[in-house]
């Protein structure tokens, strides 16, 4: 069974940028990619469905998540350390 669905995103320029490039490097339009992230996340919302999942399939799925984390990380290694939240437990030498 299928599903047509039309949602309205707004994105700032450099997210669609980013979209963009990520949907040429898999050779897909951005509606073919946008949609591929939204299969992704319905099928991983569960722990337990994604343990499911091939290998080959959870390691994309987790290098795609670091690197949508990646900017949030760079940006928190920026902060003060007493005020770092993601890097917390990488830190607890100093």
């Amino acid at each position: 069974m299928t599903m047509t669905l039309h949602v309205t995103v707004d994105l700032d320029a450099d997210e669609q940028n980013l979209l963009q490039a990520r949907a040429r490097q898999q050779g897909l339009t951005l509606e073919g990619y946008v949609q591929a992230m939204i299969a992704r996340l319905a099928r991983c919302t569960d722990p337990m469905t994604f343990r499911t999942l091939p290998r080959e399939e959870r390691n994309r799925l987790l290098e795609l998540q670091a690197e949508d984390a990646a900017p949030l990380y760079a940006a928190d290694l920026e902060r003060p350390l007493a005020e770092r939240e993601l890097t917390a437990f990488s830190t607890l030498e100093g």
